[in-house]
């Protein structure tokens, strides 16, 4: 967690209340990114091994899990899911679901088809759940409701363990049964595939897939346990013959370590397998670290809490804010602004005295350090005080006038400010940039909580009656959406994704309320108690994370030390985030989302249909957003405003995308848009976007009015701009550079163009920089801002190509690469490249060719345009491509033109 110089830090240990009922001698951790989970069956408990230092952990132990069969985790929300023989009632079966943050558990399925479930897998882009079970098959579970569907009847095939297969770890499954030494491909239908059979195979135990190697599995085998000869091997499932089923196998490693193998994962690269083996260490158990391309075995973790390990499963990349969104809690009583860490329960003073008296409400901005505070004392009137989180400075925005006692703030999408005062005329707006207060007519007077839907509806909360109403921010006036029983004292207010609202009250329940169900013959009918008791006493405020998980603040929790709590959006238990500390009267809550900022990775995905944001450190991946107007995201590049602009194919759209809020808006359509696959931002404002339909179009974009006008194309009988692929802009003339690609591999027609876009009379005629070999597929381009060379992605190489001489170089080629479709330049010169065959994002440094995997797979499934969040510098030129998207005032270390690389060919043709 970062730290803020010079504040007051106090960490927490609350592990030991959030894991009600672990073993008290047993360590607890949370799971995170990178980590090992283990089911052990002998200990019914699932724990955490540090890849780094084979050091074991607990993270869930107890009922429910019995007899825990197979794990697995869902990439999109973090939760771990474990496949168990005897949990659930009367023993008959059950899949639990495991949350990584705090080892809460609960029965997500229970009986039926579950009877004996032997192994379960999550698919990364549905979120599907299917669980193998020896009388019933393959059933498919829905964690929300636990319905069971059988979409394949094994029943007797004696098939004990699946891994998934195709758009990796999404599609097909890939099963083992043990009986007849078979391996065999379970398609999305229920029908089955035979891919590996006898052979190598003794008695298989396990399997997974290979990393980015998609088409390769890799396998399990306990041999002869008496010999101490288990095995892992390498099945190349796309290959196999039933005329020569050894062919497509090879050991890779036996013996040494290996005594009885049950299951084994791979790292995201492909290059580790950590293999579970209760047999090891004799026979103390141990989790084993084998080399999948040398076969070279270390014994990483071995003995200590294990007592008889079943299957294993490495924590991925988490495709959610649940991780990583900070929660600011404002202690009322303190007079702080605290940032808490929701893992380790760390307090960390962000803001305190100056201008804060006594805040009772805190509000992030997305993807920012702006906070807003509610505050009833301070300028002796009550106000509304900007806060930098990460400075901490204190600004005024509004006081006195109609703020007597704000409670409650939301923020509207236009950025305006709703403030709820209990003593006031209600609901104020206010504009946090002059600070101008208006009322809402016809509001209730004593409103405490105030909440914004996504759809723009504003509704209020009522603490005398207890009421929930809706409230036309244009007309004024206000609609009852909630009353009843359940509403005793409530305290505040907020919404969720679903437009479902929330009501926390005072003595201490969390209510879900559906604002359209309401019926006032039957006021409590669309209300339903979430969660109520436990370890609430008084709660004083709500927040939402985006995962949906609540977080509250109850000032007399913990013994009266107060504390911050966390609910599931399913309701139920209330585990401890962090209590007593630097807590004095925690008050409210709220939860930021990060969005992208200086340095992070956008990739736009075709099969996803969505704008994914990595992380370039931990290569951590999330959706920014996803469907909508997106059908087939190709070539995105960033904004002068900090927007994104997509090239969306399938509709014959220019999007803007704010990463903010996800939303899409339509910037320009029409018959000069055929199959849009290219656009570049030049630093004047001016926007170009490429079509891969003839006449193969390259338009300029009004982005005030979205109007078009094409400025090149093809005229009859000509070619040049056949199979066009990517725009990038010349930073010194404002030039267009154009790749163009008919076919894809050593085909006349591949070609590096330039382009003057301001040439008149229109349409403009390029100019060849470089055509033919080495050109085999110029999918992607990037200018290097500092020497103007031009680096292009050419299929399974980077060449480097002088604009003026057409000299080319080859930069990097091969290892990583498996078709690079994006191409972009980080602040440090660094290149990245999004593959599409890889589902990954490789670096590259263009002066060795040397390649580093930043992130694979997990959300990405077919990656297309890709671009590098540039800093915010005053003045300076956003240069953006479907490839490109850096500032050239960044400053990124200076390379000659004529860096290391092998040169393939000089041509200049002007």
């Amino acid at each position: 967690m970062a730290q803020f110089g010079g504040r007051r830090t106090f960490r927490i240990g609350v592990l030991a209340i959030v894991f009600v009922g672990l073993a008290t001698s047993a360590r607890s951790q949370l799971a995170e990114t990178g980590d090992l989970l283990v089911a052990d069956a002998g200990a019914d408990t699932v724990f955490v091994v540090d890849v780094n230092t084979g050091d074991q952990s607990v993270l869930a132990s107890g009922a429910p899990l019995s007899d825990p069969s197979g794990i697995a985790v869902d990439s999109t929300t973090g939760l771990i899911y474990v496949s168990d023989r005897s949990a659930g009632p009367g023993g008959i079966g059950a899949l639990i679901e495991i949350d990584p943050l705090d080892g809460s558990m609960r029965v997500a399925s229970s009986g039926d088809q579950l009877a004996m479930s032997e192994d379960v897998v999550v698919n990364g882009s549905s979120g599907q759940i299917a669980v193998i079970d020896g009388l019933s098959g393959l059933v498919v579970i829905d964690p929300d409701s636990g319905d069971q569907t059988i979409i394949s009847d094994q029943t007797g095939s004696g098939i004990t363990r699946l891994a998934l297969f195709g758009a990796p770890r999404s599609a097909d499954a890939i099963a083992i049964d043990p009986g007849p030494l078979e391996l065999r491909r379970i398609l999305t239908n229920g029908d089955t595939l035979l891919v590996g059979q006898a052979g190598s195979f003794q008695v298989p135990t396990g399997i997974t897939t290979r990393g980015p190697l998609a088409d390769f599995a890799m396998v399990a085998d306990a041999g002869n346990p008496s010999l101490g000869d288990g095995q892992v091997i390498e099945v190349r499932i796309t290959n196999f013959s039933e005329a020569n089923p050894e062919a497509n196998q090879r050991v890779v490693a036996s013996g040494v370590h290996l005594v009885d193998p049950l299951d084994l994962e791979t790292d995201p690269a492909g290059v580790f397998l950590y293999v579970i083996d209760p047999g090891a260490a004799a026979g103390a158990g141990a989790v084993i670290r084998v080399d999948s391309d040398t076969g070279d075995q270390v014994l990483l973790s071995s003995g200590d809490l294990f007592v008889d390990p079943t299957a294993i499963e490495l924590f991925p990349v988490v495709n959610s804010d649940r991780i990583f969104a900070p929660l600011y809690v404002a202690d009322s009583s303190a007079a702080e602004i605290l940032l808490v860490d929701r893992v380790t329960g760390e307090q960390t003073v962000v803001a305190t005295g100056d201008l804060l008296v006594e805040p009772s409400a805190v509000l992030a901005v997305p993807g920012s350090t702006d906070l807003f505070v509610a505050d009833r004392r301070a300028a002796a009137a009550g106000a509304v005080i900007h806060v930098d989180a990460d400075s901490g400075l204190q600004t005024p925005v509004a006081s006195g006038g109609n703020l007597g006692n704000p409670e409650a703030l939301v923020r509207l999408p236009g950025g305006d400010l709703l403030v709820a005062d209990a003593l006031g005329p209600g609901l104020i707006r206010v504009d946090p940039t002059t600070g101008n207060q208006s009322v809402i007519a016809g509001v209730p007077p004593t409103l405490v909580g105030v909440a914004v839907t996504g759809d723009g509806e504003v509704y209020g909360l009522q603490a005398l009656p207890p009421t929930v109403v809706r409230i036309d921010l244009a007309g004024g006036g206000t609609d009852t959406v909630g009353s009843g029983v359940d509403l005793g004292s409530p305290v505040d207010l907020v919404a969720e994704a679903s437009g479902s609202l929330i009501v926390l009250d005072s003595g201490g329940s969390i209510i879900r309320l559906d604002p359209d169900a309401y019926d006032n013959g039957s006021p409590s009918a669309n209300q339903v108690v979430l969660s109520t008791g436990g370890e609430f006493v008084a709660p004083t405020g709500i927040g939402v994370a985006p995962d949906g998980s609540f977080f509250v603040t109850d000032p007399s929790a913990a013994s009266g030390a107060g504390a911050l709590l966390r609910v599931s959006p399913f309701g139920g238990a209330q585990p401890v985030v962090s209590m007593g500390g630097l807590f004095v009267n925690p008050a409210a809550v709220a939860s930021g989302r990060a969005i992208p900022g200086p340095g992070d990775i956008l990739v736009a995905d075709a099969l996803q249909d969505a704008i994914v944001l990595i992380d370039p450190d931990t290569g951590d991946q999330r959706v920014v957003t996803q469907f909508g107007l997106l059908s087939f995201p190709d070539g995105i590049a960033i904004d002068l405003d900090g927007s994104l602009l997509v090239a969306e194919a399938n509709n014959n759209l220019l999007l803007r995308v704010d990463l903010e809020t996800g939303a899409q808006t339509v910037v320009a359509s029409g018959p000069d848009l055929p199959d849009p696959r290219a656009v570049a931002v030049r630093g004047d404002g001016a926007i170009f976007v490429g079509s891969r339909v003839a006449p193969f179009p390259v338009a300029r974009v009004d982005p005030a009015t979205g109007g078009t006008m094409v400025i090149a194309s093809n005229s009859p009988g000509e070619t040049r701009f056949n199979g066009m692929q990517k725009l990038v802009v010349d930073p010194d003339s404002g030039d267009l550079f154009v790749s163009t690609n008919v076919v894809g591999f050593n085909v006349s027609g591949d070609a590096l163009l330039r382009l003057d876009p301001d040439t008149l009379p229109l349409p403009a005629m390029p100019d060849t920089i470089l055509d033919g070999e080495p050109l085999e597929s110029a999918n992607e381009m990037v200018v290097d801002p500092d020497t103007g060379d031009i680096f292009v992605a050419n299929n399974l190489d980077i060449l480097r190509v002088d604009p003026v001489t057409g000299d080319a170089t080859i930069v990097s080629e091969g290892g990583l690469f498996d078709r690079v479709a994006g191409l972009a330049m980080e602040a440090d010169g660094m290149l990245v490249g999004a593959t599409v065959f890889g589902d990954s994002v490789v670096r590259v440094d263009p002066q060795t060719g040397a390649q580093e995997l930043v992130s694979y797979s997990n959300v990405l499934r077919q990656p297309q345009g890709i671009a590098v969040v540039p800093a915010p510098e005053p003045g300076a030129v956003v240069l953006a491509g479907i490839a490109l998207a850096v500032v050239a005032a960044l400053g990124g270390r200076r390379r000659p033109a004529g860096a290391a690389g092998r040169t393939v060919c000089a041509r200049r043709q002007r």
